[in-house]
C-alpha cells in the first residue's frame, strides 16, 4: 500500500512512537488527524508540519462520548479516513500486593476499551468506503503475564486478541488490520523500567511501522530478537520461568521479588 497523500488518523500523536510517526506520515504528504489527550502538538513538531495539511484534536479517548463527538468532527473535516493508527497509549508497573483498582481500570480503558470507541464508528465508515487500514500498537507485554505487570500486560493481551479477531473478520470485506506488538522502545514510559534489553530508537520504531503498513503486513514484531526472547519466555514451564523471574513463593505478596519490566 501506497501512503503518498492518504488520510491518516493518529491517536497518540502526542508520545514518544506516536511523534515520530507523524514525523514520517508527513514525508510522505499525508492528509493527518491528530488525537492528543492533555499535551498541544510541541512546536518543533509544528515546524516540522508546517505545509502540510494537519489539524490537531484534544481528546480523553476513555469517554465514549467525547470520542465520537472528536470523530464526527475528524469525517466532516476529512470527509475519508483512509488509515487509523492506534499508537495511545499508558504502561503503569503494577505489582499484584500493591494491586490499584482505579489504576487497573485507567490503564485497560486507555489500551484497550478506547479503542472500542474509535471502532464503533471508523468500522462503519470503511465498510461503507469498501476500503480501508487498521493498525494497532500493541506489545510483547501481551505474550505472558510477568512480575509488576499486572495491569499494562492484560490490557495488551486484550488490544492483540482484539486485533487478531478484526482481522479474521474484517479484511474479507477489503479492510486490511495491522497488529504491531513492539519489544521496549525508548520512550518515557521505558524510561523507568530497570530492564529494557534489545530496546530501540522511537524513530526507529516508527520507521519499521510504517514500513510494515507499506507492505500491509497482517502481524508485525520487532526487533527481532526480543521476540524470539518473548517467544523463548512464553515456552517456558511455569516453574523455569517462576525461577527465571527471580520470584519467591512467599505466603505475603508484599514479600515477593523479582525484575520488573521483562517486556
Amino acid at each position: 500500500m501506497k501512503l503518498i497523500e492518504k488520510s491518516v488518523l493518529v491517536i497518540g500523536a502526542t508520545g514518544g512512537i506516536g511523534n515520530e510517526l507523524v514525523r514520517g506520515l508527513a514525508k510522505f504528504k499525508c492528509r493527518l488527524a491528530l488525537i492528543g489527550y492533555k499535551n498541544a502538538l510541541s512546536e518543533e513538531l509544528k515546524s516540522i508540519l508546517a505545509g502540510s495539511y494537519y489539524h490537531f484534536w484534544q481528546c480523553d479517548i476513555r469517554s465514549e462520548e467525547e470520542v465520537k463527538k472528536t470523530l464526527k468532527h475528524i469525517i466532516e473535516r476529512f470527509e475519508k479516513i483512509d488509515i487509523i493508527v492506534f499508537v495511545a497509549g499508558i504502561g503503569l508497573p503494577m505489582h499484584a500486593s500493591a494491586f490499584s483498582s482505579k489504576d487497573f481500570e485507567n490503564t485497560i480503558k486507555i489500551n484497550l476499551i478506547g479503542a472500542g470507541y474509535w471502532l464503533d464508528i471508523i468500522i462503519p465508515h470503511m465498510l461503507k468506503n469498501k476500503c480501508g487500514t487498521i493498525v494497532g500498537i500493541s506489545s510483547m507485554a501481551s505474550f505472558r503475564g510477568i512480575p509488576g505487570n499486572v495491569a499494562y500486560g492484560p490490557s495488551k493481551a486484550g488490544f492483540s486478541n482484539l486485533f487478531e479477531s478484526l482481522q479474521s473478520d474484517l479484511r474479507p470485506l477489503g479492510i486490511d488490520v495491522i497488529l504491531i506488538e513492539p519489544g521496549f522502545v525508548d520512550t518515557k514510559m521505558t524510561a523507568s523500567l530497570p530492564y529494557t534489553p534489545f530496546k530501540i530508537s522511537s524513530d526507529k520504531a516508527a520507521k519499521l511501522i510504517l514500513q510494515a503498513i507499506e507492505k500491509s503486513k497482517k502481524k508485525y514484531r520487532f526487533p527481532v530478537k526480543m521476540y524470539l526472547y518473548a517467544i523463548f519466555l512464553k515456552l517456558l514451564p511455569a516453574y523455569c520461568f517462576d525461577k527465571m523471574m527471580n520470584l519467591k513463593h512467599v505466603s505475603d505478596p508484599r514479600k515477593t521479588t523479582g525484575k520488573n519490566g521483562f517486556l
